[in-house]
């Protein structure tokens, strides 16, 4: 009779990890053609094996991705907040989850509603500083803080880092400023 449970439960943990593994590679196939269909495997991977890190963050990764492909995509800060607290719960101080999130809270203008950003901002600068996202993220953060000196020092370090120059042009002239290169 044990043997028997432990059996059926071996089997059904297993047919939920194939399955977990068949949605989490349909993200991998839909990312660059349909970030809704993406972000529709990567949540069935995470209801599959709730359990497992990889799938807790692709679906805050698969979300930020759908944000950003499409204009008239709308998400719920619940949504938002919820896979983010999913994704945190696997890793909280990864820069992919950091750096979805401070993206995701530029994007919707919830970084003004508390001081969740600055503390991203900060944990990213010390953490995550050969991240080109990390010092886009950090100018404009600083940029629409109206901090021009920590705005200037961050396009600085994102141009070193490999931010693309026009980038950062586009950004500087935001706040009357010109970058130009030598």
């Amino acid at each position: 009779m044990i043997a028997a449970c432990i059996l059926a439960a071996s089997l059904f943990l297993s047919y939920r990890a194939v399955r977990a593994e068949f949605h989490f590679t349909q993200v991998q196939l839909w990312v660059s053609t349909d970030a809704l269909q993406a972000f529709g495997a990567a949540n069935e991977a995470y209801k599959s094996l709730p359990l497992d890190g990889r799938y807790r963050m692709q679906l805050l990764l698969s979300l930020e991705s759908l944000a950003a492909s499409r204009d008239n995509v709308m998400i719920a800060p619940d949504a938002a907040d919820k896979a983010y607290r999913y994704a945190a719960s696997a890793s909280p101080r990864h820069p992919a989850v950091l750096i979805a999130r401070a993206q995701y809270l530029l994007n919707s203008g919830r970084w003004r509603e508390n001081a969740e950003l600055a503390g991203i901002v900060r944990l990213l600068e010390t953490t995550a500083r050969s991240h080109p996202q990390t010092w886009t993220i950090a100018a404009h953060y600083y940029a629409r803080a109206n901090q021009i000196a920590k705005a200037t020092r961050a396009m600085i370090e994102g141009l070193e880092r490999g931010v693309p120059l026009v980038e950062m042009q586009a950004l500087a002239r935001t706040m009357n400023l010109e970058i130009t290169p030598q």
